[in-house]
């Protein structure tokens, strides 16, 4: 079953129809919407599993029909758009089987008639389950990147990441920095607090990497105590400074597990893309750096 709860920002109006299933072809939604055309539709919806290329192809489909400048979805999950928001919106609730989809909202800037808006609503038996469809494996890639313990990007994100940072740096000439951060003496941790204690000082330092580096950085667990970070368009400068506020921002964690509490310090090696670097030249001077920094006495930045 699909519900869609409707709402125009101008009228400020709510109604609500059901969609008993995907081939209602009797059904008065589907009466002004030739069978042939949905089948087509749905054909080129269900060509993509990437929300913002059905967003796109979807908004292709709509404006033969009727005119609009963007679509916006946004679920607990994820938020999406094509094209530009506007001042008058059509908005709609999604809902299959009793589970909540998302929002979906057209926008553009001239208001929505009653008959464009009871349009746009017969036109979602054709979007709805592909949309679902990009959805669940949209959740599913996310669950294949995600590192369990902290909820940041794990090594197989970490890998593809990293193809494309390199691939990017080297057409385009532009600056890359990577560095590795590794708790240090993270097993006295463990084998003093025990393994939950040692768990959650792993989720509050991915959580104060997570608070200090740029939106445009990304975050990873590389495995056990190490954590990589990927900076674009950062200079080495760049990168040494925001590593070394890393450093100092953990020195300051104070973790608290059951009756004890204990602090934590981090060493981290930074290097910066070079001419005919490979992804695997860049980790491994990485690497370097961040022995170095550890064979030095911890709890420092080594640049390499």
């Amino acid at each position: 079953m699909f519900i869609a709860q409707q709402s125009l920002n101008q009228e400020k109006l709510e109604s609500s129809t059901v969609v008993p299933n995907i081939k209602p072809a009797n059904h008065a939604l589907y009466s002004q919407y030739p069978q042939q055309v949905m089948m087509e539709n749905l054909w080129a919806l269900q060509s993509t599993l990437d929300i913002e290329k059905l967003l796109s192809i979807y908004a292709s489909e709509i404006n033969q029909h009727i005119n609009i400048d963007g679509i916006a979805f946004k679920n607990d999950q994820t938020q999406k758009h094509w094209g530009q928001t506007e001042q008058y919106q059509c908005s709609f609730k999604l809902v299959i089987d009793g589970n909540f989809l998302g929002t979906l909202k057209y926008s553009r800037k001239i208001a929505f008639t009653d008959s464009e808006s009871k349009d746009l609503e017969s036109r979602l038996c054709v979007l709805v389950y592909p949309l679902r469809n990009a959805i669940d494996y949209f959740n599913a890639m996310q669950l294949a990147y995600t590192d369990a313990l902290t909820g940041i990007k794990n090594r197989t994100a970490m890998n593809e990441s990293l193809d494309r940072e390199v691939s990017l740096a080297q057409r385009q000439l532009g600056s890359l920095t990577m560095m590795i951060l590794d708790i240090d003496f993270f097993k006295n941790i463990n084998d003093t607090y025990g393994h939950q204690a040692g768990d959650k000082a792993l989720k509050m330092v991915a959580n104060c990497i997570q608070n200090t580096v740029r939106n445009s950085d990304i975050v990873f667990r590389y495995g056990g105590e190490e954590f990589v970070i990927l900076l674009s368009n950062s200079s080495s400068n760049g990168g040494k400074l925001l590593a070394e506020r890393i450093r100092s921002s953990i020195e300051t964690i104070q973790c608290q597990h059951q009756n004890e509490t204990f602090s934590m310090t981090i060493s981290i090696g930074t290097t910066e893309f070079k001419p005919h670097d490979t992804k695997d030249t860049l980790a491994q001077r990485a690497d370097k750096a961040l022995y170095q920094a550890k064979e030095s006495g911890r709890n420092q930045v080594i640049h390499l």
